[in-house]
C-alpha cells in the first residue's frame, strides 16, 4: 500500500523502488541479520523470498538507523531464525500493482534463479490497486466488479509466473485490512470493498496447490486507529499494526513442511 491515502504517481514509486532494490538487499544483509548465500552452504539453509508492495518494505514500521525491524519480514525471518539458517531477500517495493508485480516477477533480472531456490515465499499485493479504485471519482458496483475481477487474474498470473520457476514451495499470502476506521469518509466503502478483494483471492487460492491466504481483515476491524497511521492520512500499519500481521503469518506457517518440498 502506499504511503498517502491519496493516489500516487504508480510508475514513479515503482522505478524509483526498483533502482534502489540493490541497495535495500545489500544493506539488509550487512545489518539485518542476512548471510549472503552461496552455491556451497549446506541444505539446511531456508531461502525466504519476500515479494510485494510497502507492506512487505515496511513502510509505516517504526526504523532505527534506517532500519524497520519491527515491519513483518524482519519478525518473520527472526522466527524462521529460531528453526533454521535463514537466507533472505525483501523484494517489496512501495507503490506497486498486481500488473506492475506481475512484469517485475517476469523480467527482473536473476528473478528465475532466485524464485528456483525459494524454500518459502510471503506475498502482499493488492492494496494499490484497492486505493486506485477508492479514489476514483465515480465509483460503483459494476467498477467494483471489473476492478476486483482484474485483480484476481493477475494475482494468479503472479503465482503461476512464479510455479514455473519453484512448483512446490509453500507461498503465504497476506489479505487486505481497511485503514479506515469508523469516523473517516471511506469507512463504509472501505470495509466492503477490502472484503469483495478478499473474497476474491480466496476464490482464486482454493484452486492453487499451497498457496495459504494470512487473514487479517477481522483482526484489524475496531483496531484502524490504533493499529495504522490513518490519523495522519497515512494508511500504513504502525508497530502494533506489523505485530498482528507477523502473528498471522506465524499461525499459519508449517515450520515442518518448510524445507520438504522439493
Amino acid at each position: 500500500m502506499n504511503k498517502h491515502n491519496h493516489w500516487p504517481r504508480l510508475s514513479a514509486s515503482f522505478v524509483h523502488g526498483r533502482n534502489l532494490l540493490i541497495s535495500f538487499v545489500f544493506i539488509m544483509a550487512v545489518f539485518g541479520g542476512m548471510t549472503m548465500k552461496s552455491e556451497a552452504e549446506e541444505q539446511t539453509t531456508l531461502t525466504y523470498i519476500a515479494l510485494g508492495d510497502s507492506l512487505t518494505m515496511g513502510i509505516g514500521a517504526s526504523e532505527t538507523d534506517y532500519l524497520r525491524m519491527n515491519a513483518f519480514v524482519p519478525q518473520l525471518t527472526a522466527y524462521l531464525r529460531k528453526n533454521f539458517d535463514v537466507y533472505v531477500e525483501n523484494h517489496g517495493m512501495p507503490g506497486i500493482t498486481s500488473a506492475e508485480l506481475l512484469d517485475y516477477v517476469r523480467h527482473h533480472p536473476g528473478m528465475d534463479r532466485l524464485l528456483r531456490g525459494a524454500d518459502v515465499l510471503t506475498l502482499t499485493i493488492g492494496g494499490n490497486d484497492l486505493l486506485q479504485l477508492l479514489n476514483r471519482d465515480a465509483l460503483n458496483e459494476e467498477t467494483i466488479e471489473q476492478t476486483v475481477e482484474q485483480f484476481g487474474e493477475l494475482f494468479e498470473q503472479i503465482i503461476v509466473e512464479i510455479r514455473q520457476h519453484q512448483p512446490n514451495a509453500p507461498i503465504y499470502v497476506l489479505e487486505l485490512y481497511s485503514p479506515y476506521d469508523k469516523r473517516h469518509a471511506l469507512h463504509k466503502i472501505g470495509q466492503t470493498t477490502v472484503q469483495t478483494y478478499n473474497d476474491e483471492l480466496a476464490r482464486r487460492i482454493q484452486k492453487l496447490n499451497n498457496v495459504f491466504q494470512v487473514k487479517i481483515f477481522k483482526a484489524f476491524q475496531g483496531k484502524e486507529a490504533q493499529w495504522t497511521h490513518i490519523d495522519h492520512n497515512d494508511v500504513h500499519p504502525n508497530d502494533e499494526g506489523y505485530a498482528a500481521i507477523f502473528e498471522a503469518f506465524q499461525k499459519l506457517l508449517r515450520l515442518d513442511a518448510l524445507t520438504n518440498h522439493s
